[in-house]
């Protein structure tokens, strides 16, 4: 791990809490992991220019990452080498300086309505943690979703990752967290074209076959067979995709096709286990052989 040394690091420890006051800003910290991510970083620290510090972690820009983020006076700037999401955030999580904590990916934004409910949030102390929905703006069109997703605004001593998850990372909140809700968005820009699409969902398929497969999961035949079809059905026809026209229909069958990536490559590991396991026996049966060899000699 290193940090510093890249020319994406600046020193910047926090607005003490009588100042934010003063200055009409959020009390809490973002957090933000990111690598050339330019075309959408700017959005991302624009939508935050009201919360009292951004923690953003590069793990190595080739871009103007890092010369977009320096122009914003809340942002510190540090570089960690990439040691998988959950790693990641969970370092950027340690390095913020206020007790509220709010973690966005550099391609999403946050909604004036979610920074008025964290704000709020915080004001009000009742809470550990705030849910709200990520809709996604898939083709140049928004997906409206009223799914309250994972954690990811909360009190930074309430919450860890599960260093477990090499992708679909998530806090995990202490057992006596109180969550408040908001339907507040925080919106999704990630899926702008079907080549980004295609290649997050393949390198996310692997990670997640890698991830189950440590865990003792193996693949299903019944699962390969239905998942498709499955998942689409639920995207196209339960969550309304047929009336988002055409992207609505490749939304579908992108969620179908990577939810059967994953059992497939589920399958491949496998595949790979059952081959070492066959060469070893060869090899166990060889040297049984070779002894029972020598003591007929």
């Amino acid at each position: 791990m290193t940090q510093g040394g890249t020319g994406c690091m600046r020193p910047f420890r926090g607005i003490p809490a009588r100042e934010m006051e003063n200055k009409g800003m959020i009390p809490a910290s973002v957090y933000i992991i990111a690598c050339d991510e330019e075309r959408h970083i700017r959005r991302a620290l624009e939508s935050v220019r009201g919360f009292a510090e951004v923690v953003l972690v590069d793990s190595g820009s080739t871009d103007a990452t890092c010369g977009i983020a320096a122009a914003f006076p809340n942002v510190r700037l540090l570089h960690r080498d990439w040691q998988g999401y959950a790693q990641q955030k969970q370092w950027a999580l340690e390095q913020c300086a206020n007790d509220w904590v709010l973690n966005i990916d550099a391609d999403e934004e946050v909604s004036p309505e979610l920074a008025q409910a964290v704000a709020q949030t915080v004001a009000e102390g009742k809470a550990d943690a705030l849910r709200f929905p990520i809709p996604e703006v898939f083709l140049n069109r928004l997906f409206p979703s009223e799914i309250l997703t994972k954690i990811r605004c909360f009190r930074r001593a309430k919450g860890r990752y599960d260093l477990t998850h090499l992708v679909h990372e998530q806090v995990v909140l202490a057992g006596d967290a109180v969550v408040a809700q908001t339907r507040a968005p925080l919106l999704h820009y990630g899926l702008v074209s079907m080549e980004a699409v295609i290649a997050k969902q393949n390198a996310y398929s692997t990670l997640k076959a890698r991830e189950r497969f440590a865990k003792g999961r193996r693949h299903s035949l019944f699962r390969l067979a239905t998942l498709f079809p499955a998942t689409f059905f639920r995207g196209y026809v339960l969550k309304g995709g047929f009336l988002r026209g055409v992207p609505g229909f490749i939304s579908a069958v992108n969620a179908a096709y990577y939810s059967f990536a994953k059992e497939a490559k589920l399958y491949e590991a496998g595949q790979g286990e059952g081959k070492i396991r066959n060469c070893r026996e060869r090899k166990a049966s060889a040297l049984q052989l070779a002894k029972e060899g020598e003591k007929n000699d």
